[in-house]
């Protein structure tokens, strides 16, 4: 078994663990995660990309997460496949490249950061973005972006191998509307792109002189 998958297989367990254990102490408050987009999500347009972000908001100056997965589905009909980015809020650089796993498929966009570094600036120590991913549209319909699972871990100096469960809010789903243009926007589109084109000729041909 390679690093990597070891690596990704103690993470979830450690997910797990947080879970099903009994916890030390908690957040004073719960940390939320919600979805954003810069793009307007209800006028997409086939072979159009779009951006997807996670946004985490809620951590205090003096509590850090060790341990933060999220998992975002979409239908997988309507987008291709995502490319997952990094977001700020991650280490950089990171404890061990193998801190930040990513996991990308047709419908499904993954992420779990786990650290075993008791270093803060090596744990997550501030609000932002978890991560984003862009994605593209491939056929026209509707639907939403959903997070369909997440979990965050406290770190434990006394024990910085085993997150203690945060309570953690998740925000509502991302809907999307993706439309196909009707034949008369796109010929009206065609129409205003050929007098563009054709205005350069226009204006020289009419400063010719005009021949007796």
């Amino acid at each position: 078994m390679n690093r990597t998958v070891t690596r990704h297989i103690i993470g979830l367990l450690a997910v797990v663990s947080t879970c099903n254990s009994t916890p030390l102490r908690v957040m004073a408050s719960p940390v939320s995660l919600s979805l954003s987009s810069p793009d307007d999500l209800q006028q997409v347009l086939p072979g159009q990309i779009v951006t997807i972000q996670l946004h985490l908001t809620g951590v205090t100056e003096t509590e850090r997460l060790s341990l933060f997965a999220a998992t975002v589905a979409y239908d997988a009909g309507l987008f291709d496949v995502p490319l997952i980015s990094n977001g700020d809020i991650l280490p950089n650089p990171l404890a061990d490249p193998l801190d930040f796993l990513t996991f990308a498929d047709a419908g499904i966009a993954d992420a779990i950061f786990f650290s075993f570094s008791s270093a803060p600036n090596e744990q997550i120590e501030n609000d932002g973005l978890f991560y984003s991913f862009s994605v593209q549209a491939i056929a026209e319909g509707t639907g939403s972006f959903s997070l369909v699972f997440a979990d965050a871990g406290l770190f434990d100096p006394e024990n910085p191998g085993m997150p203690i469960p945060a309570d953690l809010i998740i925000g509502e789903q991302l809907p999307f509307v993706i439309v196909v243009p009707e034949p008369t926007s796109l010929a009206m589109l065609a129409t205003g792109i050929a007098a563009l084109l054709l205005m350069p000729f226009a204006r020289r041909r009419a400063q010719q002189p005009i021949k007796n």
